[in-house]
C-alpha cells in the first residue's frame, strides 16, 4: 500500500485498507465502513410512504462525529473509549479554524498547533487505537 509521508495507515479487520493524512480523517474512513447499507434499514409500515433521499455524511469536525462515531463503537462491541466531554458540548466547536472540512489545512492546523485541532485529532487517534486493542484495526501506523 501507497503510504505518503506524513499520512496514517491501517488495514480493517476485513482487510481493506485505509491511509489519511489525518487521524480524524481515518477515523471517518472507519466509520463510512460501520455505517448500515440502505438495505440494512428495516421496512417501515405499510401505511408509512418513505422518500429516498441521499444519506447526509458528517465531516470529521461536525459537532455529532463523536456522537454517531460512539454509537457504532457501542453497537459493535457493548462498550466504547472514553471521549472528554467537551467534545460533546456545542459551545467547543464555536472558533474553531476555518477550513477544518479539507485535510490539507487539518494538517497545518495541527503542524501549526493549533490547540483545538491537537486535541481533537489526539482524541480521534486514540479511537482508532482503542479500535485496533479491540481487533476492528489492524496495523495502526502513525505519521
Amino acid at each position: 500500500m501507497f503510504r505518503p509521508a506524513g499520512s496514517f495507515s491501517y488495514k480493517d479487520k476485513n482487510g481493506g485498507e485505509t491511509v489519511s493524512m489525518t487521524a480524524s480523517l481515518g477515523l471517518l474512513y472507519w466509520y463510512m465502513r460501520h455505517i448500515p447499507d440502505d438495505a440494512d434499514i428495516p421496512e417501515p409500515f405499510p401505511i408509512l410512504t418513505v422518500v429516498p433521499t441521499k444519506r447526509a455524511m458528517p465531516g470529521p469536525y461536525d459537532r455529532n462525529f463523536f456522537t454517531l462515531v460512539i454509537s457504532i463503537v457501542e453497537r459493535t462491541y457493548g462498550t466504547a473509549p472514553k471521549i472528554p466531554r467537551e467534545f460533546f458540548d456545542a459551545e467547543w466547536y464555536n472558533n474553531l479554524p476555518n477550513g477544518l472540512n479539507d485535510h490539507k489545512t487539518v494538517a497545518q492546523a495541527r503542524r501549526d498547533g493549533d490547540p483545538k485541532v491537537v486535541a481533537y485529532e489526539e482524541v480521534c487517534l486514540s479511537i482508532l487505537k482503542w479500535l485496533e486493542q479491540n481487533g476492528d484495526v489492524v496495523g495502526l501506523e502513525e505519521p
